[in-house]
């Protein structure tokens, strides 16, 4: 999850977004109090990171997508996308769906967040349908 935070700084690039990675608790075993901490990465510095190591290692990466470990990890990500609804996931499929009724092309970035929540409710109408349909409501 990516977040911004103004009044703290990376030290690299100067910049204000940064990817929350994990957050991990234990139980103190001076005080036994619950501490609990919490690890942030910029988020300009590591896609710089991620694009250096895409970019040195492109036989790797082209050997990783076609073996089925590469293959299974994208179908869960994909399940996880269809799931969970994401913003990327519903342009996708209204931008799948114009160009497969009408054959027009358009831009993914040009559809607004209003349409998307109107086409996840719609989703969500249609999950709730189905569920009640197959009585599994």
């Amino acid at each position: 999850m990516t977040v911004i935070i103004p009044n703290k700084t990376c030290p690299k690039c100067g910049g204000h977004k940064f990817y929350f990675k994990e957050s991990k608790s234990y139980i103190s075993k001076k005080t036994g109090e619950n501490l609990h901490f919490s690890t942030f990465i910029c988020g300009d510095c590591l896609n710089e990171r991620v694009k250096m190591y895409y970019k040195n290692n492109p036989e790797y990466i082209k050997s990783y997508h076609k073996s089925q470990k590469g293959k299974d990890a994208l179908n869960r990500a994909r399940q996880k996308e269809r799931d969970n609804l994401t913003d990327n996931y519903i342009r996708q499929n209204i931008y799948t769906n114009i160009y497969n009724t009408t054959g027009e092309k358009i831009v993914r970035k040009n559809i607004t967040s209003e349409q998307i929540e109107i086409y996840r409710q719609t989703l969500i109408a249609k999950r709730k349908l189905k569920k009640v349909k197959n009585g599994k409501h």
